[in-house]
C-alpha cells in the first residue's frame, strides 16, 4: 500500500464510519462479466453476473450496502447509470490472487476492464474506487459525475487505455462538495471539470 495514498485516504475519506486501509470492501464480493448471466449467483469467476444492475438481478443485488466488484471479464455500463448504494464500492480486475487484466485486443480489451457505452454518464451518489483495473475509453467520450459528499478514486495500479485513434479519455465532473483522489496518470489523462469539488493526488512518493 502506498504511504501517500493512505495518508490521503485518512484525510479525505470516511467510509461509512470505518476506513479500510486495504481499499477493498472485502466483506461482500460480487463477480461481474460481460459474458456472464444475471441468473448466476455472482459469487465466483465461473458464475459471474452480467450487469451491474438489471432491475435488481445484477451485482447490486449482492452489494446493496457496498462491497467489491471483481471484473473477471468486462465491467460494462450499457447506458447512463446512477450508483447510489448504502456504502462504498471498489471495482477491480485483480482479486484473491487472480489478475484478470488482459489489454488485448487494443480495440476492446478482453478482461479486467471497466468500460461504458458510447457517450454514457455514470453519476456517483456513492463512493467509488477503481483499483487495479483497465479503464477503457471506447467511442464517444464517457463522463463520471461525482455528487456532493461523494469520493471517486482511481489508484496508481489502474491501466488507462483508449481505443486506438482516440485523443481523449474519460471526463470527470466534480460537483460542489465532491472529492476526486486520482493517480498522476489519471490527472494527466482525464478531462477534469471542477464545479467546486476537491482534487487530490493518489500518486506514489
Amino acid at each position: 500500500m502506498y504511504r501517500k495514498f493512505v495518508l490521503l485516504l485518512v484525510s479525505a475519506l470516511l467510509f461509512a464510519g470505518a476506513l479500510s486501509f486495504a481499499v477493498f470492501a472485502k466483506d461482500v464480493v460480487a463477480y461481474l462479466g460481460f459474458n456472464g448471466n444475471n441468473a448466476n449467483d455472482g459469487l465466483s469467476d465461473t458464475t459471474p453476473k452480467k450487469s451491474f444492475d438489471a432491475e435488481g438481478t445484477g451485482v447490486v443485488g449482492i452489494i446493496p450496502n457496498g462491497g467489491t466488484v471483481v471484473a473477471c471479464q468486462k465491467a460494462y455500463f450499457g447506458g447512463n447509470y446512477t450508483l447510489n448504494l448504502g456504502g462504498p464500492v471498489t471495482i477491480t480486475g485483480n482479486y484473491d490472487g487472480k489478475d484478470y487484466k488482459n489489454p488485448e485486443p487494443a480495440e476492446n480489451p478482453a478482461a479486467g476492464v471497466f468500460k461504458m457505452a458510447s457517450g454514457a454518464t455514470l453519476t456517483l451518489l456513492s463512493d467509488l474506487v477503481l483499483d487495479d483495473i483497465i479503464v477503457f475509453q471506447e467511442n464517444a467520450q464517457n463522463t463520471i459525475s461525482v455528487g456532493a459528499g461523494v469520493t471517486f478514486m482511481v489508484t496508481d495500479s489502474c491501466v488507462l487505455m483508449t481505443k486506438p485513434g482516440n485523443d481523449y479519455h474519460f471526463k470527470v465532473v466534480l460537483e460542489a462538495g465532491a472529492t476526486a483522489i486520482l493517480s498522476e496518470a489519471a490527472q494527466e489523462t482525464f478531462e477534469i471539470v471542477n464545479i467546486g469539488g476537491t482534487g487530490a493526488s493518489a500518486g506514489t512518493e
